[in-house]
């Protein structure tokens, strides 16, 4: 059957011109000079071209209609444009005689009965409504967010509540998943125990089941008490994955992760991946980094209400990761082993860190543990403690140590505690102005090259708490 000389569907309502404009941007305005519109064909008033009336649509080149309208299309196809009035999934779509094999995927491409295929006409970001989301807190979008996903162009979800009850997954180099912003967009899990976004895909048998250099903004994501993890990048030595390559030089920046009851907030195994602005709540952990990481970046993030640890790292010896954590504030989480838990690596930076209010149990704050390599903690406000200790340091194979510009508020058991052996190991400017009776400062390790820049009490301020270092030894070391 020849279809391309047949015309679509017309008894859909119209909707005005200025709605057409706005819904094809940039695109509206060339057909609108292209004579695609005209008032002087129907007789309309200028009026009623802009803002309404009979809608301006030039009939020899262009209709309304709606989706169900192009799929029921069996006749040949004699008007080339069709303006699609579906709430939420308005726009323009043409006819491209030259296809004869793209699916059906409801946002980009139509499918008619005689198989002709109505493409949409856009520029930029492509929107999930367009491929049947709803955002009303019920239907089920799971299948429309990955159709816009498997797009691999860039993906915009408007303001909303979209439910969704599997794991959407990015895998496409380069893209982009934004929303209108944390508590206006919300894609959240209220059935099941399932991921909710995983960069890269290991599902994936082959090695292309990773993205690279893509970026996740401005949304929300909510999880139930069976939820295993938020967000997850994925690298090839993933632990649920066998497949290669890895979903680094990714970034995501203010999106809100919550409840996730069985596992992290955020789970990282890959590297270079830059975490800003982001907020990981009320979780069974907070971030949690192993595996492939080799780099990564986590800049002014609020993790707060962890059952457990609110940052746990945990990198095999042989890789030789470089991670940087700044102005993060750090509340109302710890296991039994600490806050912030630290394990292998090469070398961790923490800057600027408030942390508060440990769980009931916890027994650090930060808990440093071979093997690594090198660790510096540089500026931190700790308050209300509760008998653990500030900065616990076990370690038989960490080659350096730094803690400096350290301040105490509450009754800390041990400020800052080291045992095993550390070859260089610097304490400075050391504060807790608290007035208690706990030990502040010990070091129990019998194997020393440096220890204290600031020997006590030079630089050290403990109030009334026992100072003990190892200033004998010192002077007999050379």
């Amino acid at each position: 059957m020849d279809t391309r000389d047949a015309r679509p569907e017309s008894n859909a309502s119209h909707v005005s011109r200025r709605k057409m404009l706005s819904a094809l941007g940039l695109t509206g305005a060339a057909l609108l000079t292209s004579g695609m519109w005209t008032s002087e064909s129907k007789g309309d008033s200028v009026h009623d071209s802009v803002y309404g009336g009979s809608g301006g649509l030039d009939p020899a080149c262009c209709s309304y209609t709606t989706i169900a309208g192009l799929r029921a299309m069996t006749g040949p196809v004699t008007v080339p444009y069709a303006f699609v009035t579906d709430s939420g999934c308005e726009g323009m779509f043409y006819y491209d005689d030259s296809d004869t094999l793209s699916p059906d995927d409801t946002g980009l491409v139509i499918v008619s009965a005689s198989g002709a295929r109505w493409k949409r006409i856009y520029q930029g970001e492509i929107s999930i409504t367009w491929f049947g989301a709803v955002g009303d807190g019920a239907a089920d979008n799971t299948a429309a967010i990955q159709a816009a996903l498997d797009s691999g162009l860039p993906v915009w979800m408007p303001p909303g509540t979209y439910a969704i009850t599997g794991t959407l997954r990015v895998k496409a180099n380069g893209q982009l998943l934004r929303g209108a912003g944390r508590f206006v967009t919300v894609l959240k899990n209220t059935a099941n125990g399932s991921a909710l976004l995983h960069f890269g895909d290991n599902t994936d048998p082959k090695t292309t089941g990773y993205a690279l250099s893509c970026a996740a903004r401005d949304f929300t994501l909510e999880g139930n008490a069976q939820s295993s993890e938020g967000v997850a990048f994925l690298g090839p030595q993933d632990d649920v994955a066998t497949w290669g390559g890895a979903s680094r030089a990714c970034l995501l920046e203010g999106v809100r992760v919550s409840g996730i009851g069985s596992g992290p907030a955020l789970r990282v195994s890959t590297w270079t991946l830059t975490v800003t602005g982001c907020e990981f709540w009320n979780s069974r952990q907070g971030i949690r980094i192993g595996q492939q990481v080799y780099a990564g970046r986590f800049i002014a993030n609020y993790i707060s209400g962890h059952a457990q640890e609110g940052i746990y790292c945990d990198v095999p010896a042989s890789k030789a990761s470089a991670l940087l954590f700044s102005g993060n504030v750090v509340q109302w989480c710890g296991s039994a082993a600490g806050m912030i838990v630290l394990s292998g690596g090469g070398a961790w930076t923490f800057q600027n860190t408030y942390v508060e209010v440990p769980n009931a149990g916890c027994n650090a704050v930060w808990k440093l543990s071979n093997p690594g390599t090198n660790v510096t903690i540089d500026g931190v406000h700790y308050s209300t403690g509760t008998g653990e200790k500030a900065i616990d340091v076990v370690s038989t194979d960490i080659r350096l140590c730094t803690v400096r510009g350290l301040q105490i508020f509450g009754n800390v058991r041990r400020g800052v505690y080291i045992t095993g052996t550390l070859p260089i190991t610097t304490i400075d400017s050391v504060r807790q102005p608290s007035g208690t009776s706990s030990i502040a400062l010990i070091d129990d390790q019998s194997e020393r090259k440096m220890t204290f820049v600031n020997n006590a009490p030079t630089g050290i301020e403990m109030g009334a708490a026992t100072i003990k270092s190892l200033a004998s030894r010192m002077r007999s070391r050379p």
